[in-house]
């Protein structure tokens, strides 16, 4: 399932980013794991996803591709958007963009839509 939904990739650069994490990296253990991991084996895992720059996924992922960016100058990595995978109103997701806690809002309306869709891309808990 997750091949079919990975059809887009984004260049991250070690000089910038268009994609804005949703959290600030709450594990440095884990995130220097990632790192030496996409350093040996490249991207593993589910495609990071977003919706108008803002990940709704992947904080730590981002950082690590980041990292390894620096020393390999670019580094490819999968993204859907939102609204390609889910099947949520346009209104809803519109709705929830003006909320203070849209991602929070936007992940909820994603696990409503399809449930083992939203788990498989990390969409399955919150924060």
């Amino acid at each position: 399932m997750l091949d079919i939904i990975a059809n887009s990739t984004y260049t991250v650069r070690a000089s910038g980013c268009e994609l804005f994490p949703p959290h600030e990296i709450r594990d440095q253990a884990h995130l220097e794991n990632l790192i030496e991991n996409m350093r040996e084996n490249g991207w593993q895992g589910a495609p990071l996803v977003q919706h108008g720059g803002q990940l709704l996924t992947g904080s730590h992922r981002l950082v690590a591709a980041k990292e390894v960016a620096i020393n390999d100058y670019t580094f490819e990595i999968p993204v859907v958007d939102l609204t390609d995978v889910f099947e949520i109103d346009s209104d809803e997701l519109e709705y929830a963009m003006d909320l203070d806690n849209w991602i929070e809002q936007a992940t909820y309306l994603a696990r409503e839509s399809n449930p083992e869709l939203a788990g498989a891309l990390g969409l399955d808990a919150d924060g």
